[in-house]
């Protein structure tokens, strides 16, 4: 923990209130910064009260044991565990989708996996 990825978006105009857009992104690996680690979760933090926002992961190659979503954490509660979180099933093409609504606070939602399922 402690390594993470900023994002940046640039719409091609400004963005109103009350309208929806699309915010896509896809994170590649740079061979300039070596082997990188593993990612275990994605998600965002939602400074500005957002009504809808919906999070999709889509694995390319193995699928982890286990993909859960979770809803306003703080920093350091993300992501949460598989138990107090909403299991979810990747549909074909191995992609999982989260909806949430309004969110706020600077709290984090999205979805988080592990490459080995926990015993309880």
């Amino acid at each position: 923990m402690g390594q993470s990825y900023s994002h940046q978006f640039w719409h091609n105009g400004p963005m109103k209130r009350g309208r929806t857009y699309d915010l896509r992104f896809r994170l590649v690996p740079d061979d300039d910064y070596g082997q990188p680690e593993a990612i275990i979760e994605e998600a965002r933090a939602f400074h500005e009260r957002t009504l809808t926002a919906t999070i999709e992961v889509e694995f390319h190659g193995p699928t982890p044991e286990q993909i859960w979503s979770y809803e306003r954490l703080t920093y350091f509660e993300r992501p949460g565990s598989p138990r107090h979180g909403r299991i979810l099933d990747p549909s074909e093409g191995n992609v999982v989708r989260s909806q949430t609504h309004d969110q706020y606070g600077g709290l984090f939602t999205g979805i988080a996996w592990n490459w080995r399922a926990e015993t309880q």
